[in-house]
């Protein structure tokens, strides 16, 4: 078994939805096949996340600041150790209001298509 440490470094960061993403699964480094994709997101202070939807079911986990969370039409504040559920094909975004940096590690991954497809 090979151990994978990713840290979370400057020159690991790429701009994507609209904030800084550091992608860790998949990496173009790491070939390690997962079943799910991860990322850490830094969304400064006034920033905001582009507003999206996919086809896959994610989940946030709130590590640093706070924010305010927008899945569809309900909109709810969120801070460190929350854990949001955000359903496949909803349209989200996270917005940062606050004077400090919202930290948080996303996971996503496929939901089944119902009849196994």
């Amino acid at each position: 078994m090979k151990m994978y440490v990713q840290k979370l470094e400057p020159e690991f960061i790429v701009n994507d939805y609209g904030v800084q993403l550091r992608y860790l699964y998949p990496n173009q480094d790491i070939t390690v096949p997962t079943p799910f994709e991860a990322a850490w997101v830094i969304v400064e202070s006034g920033q905001s996340t582009d507003p999206h939807h996919h086809h896959d079911a994610e989940t946030f986990f709130i590590v640093e600041g706070s924010g305010v969370m927008n899945i569809d039409d309900e909109a709810r504040a969120i801070g460190k150790g929350d854990v949001v559920y955000i359903p496949a094909f909803s349209k989200h975004q996270i917005s940062n209001p606050h004077d400090a940096r919202l930290v948080f590690i996303t996971v996503s991954w496929d939901i089944p298509q119902e009849g196994g497809q």
